[in-house]
């Protein structure tokens, strides 16, 4: 009979989540054919803090920073670096980026930057304008280094995240590798226990992430292709030390 190691030390804060059918379905993909409710209150805990790992509670929120984003925030970054290294140190034949400014605070930025040469050794001001280079030299590499990006909808990394683990759960408690399956009867559809025991606890934890079998199964798919090569790694790994 399979066994559950307990997850960490705390209770589920809904400790009644899902309900009977719910566990039943996950239990029994999960190759569980009794009822233990101490088990069952072990495996909820478990599944809590996987869930939990990749969908933080308490308003949080995780995104996908995309390379459009890195671009768009490195080029202001950028701009801001060269305007202020060409007020503090202006190349021959570079004007000030004073388009900013009005009259009067030209004037005034002109008087402080007197004092600042003034006050500030040639070797320190030199030192700044070298790091406001060097700044601008990396932010110009890190933009080329930037994939290109092709728009679409964004990866779902919470859920793909959740996949990836519970197919260790999966494993772990059945001796079996997950899968996913496809019939061409009528619906044609994705099947299998691996897709009922994901379903179900997106269906527990968070219902707002709950898919069609079809979508769901493309996300499980496009995993468990990772999740293999992964593992086939590890396993590996684990032979040769043996």
């Amino acid at each position: 009979m399979p066994t559950i190691a307990e997850g960490p030390e705390r209770e589920p804060h809904e400790p009644n989540v899902g309900n009977r059918e719910d566990w039943d379905i996950i239990e029994a993909a999960l190759g569980f054919k009794d009822f233990d409710p101490q088990r069952r209150k072990a495996l909820c805990r478990r599944l809590r803090f996987i869930v939990d790992n990749f969908y933080p509670r308490l308003g949080k929120r995780m995104h996908e920073v995309r390379s459009s984003h890195f671009k768009a925030a490195l080029a202001v970054l950028r701009n801001h670096a060269d305007r202020l290294r060409c007020y503090l140190g202006p190349e021959l034949d570079e004007s000030w980026p004073t388009d900013e400014l009005e009259e009067l605070e030209d004037l005034a930025l002109g008087m402080f930057l007197c004092d600042h040469y003034t006050v500030v050794p040639r070797p320190k001001r030199s030192e700044l304008i070298d790091r406001l280079k060097e700044l601008i030299g990396l932010i110009d590499s890190a933009l080329q280094s930037l994939p290109e990006d092709r728009g679409g909808r964004p990866r779902n990394d919470p859920l793909r995240g959740v996949i990836y683990h519970l197919a260790d759960l999966y494993r772990e408690h059945t001796g079996k590798p997950p899968g996913i399956s496809w019939n061409n009867y009528e619906p044609p559809k994705y099947h299998g226990p691996f897709l009922r025991l994901i379903k179900t606890v997106l269906r527990v934890f968070v219902p707002k992430e709950c898919k069609d079998d079809n979508a769901l199964g493309a996300d499980i798919k496009r995993v468990l292709k990772l999740w293999r090569k992964a593992r086939s790694a590890m396993d590996k790994t684990s032979a040769c030390k043996n």
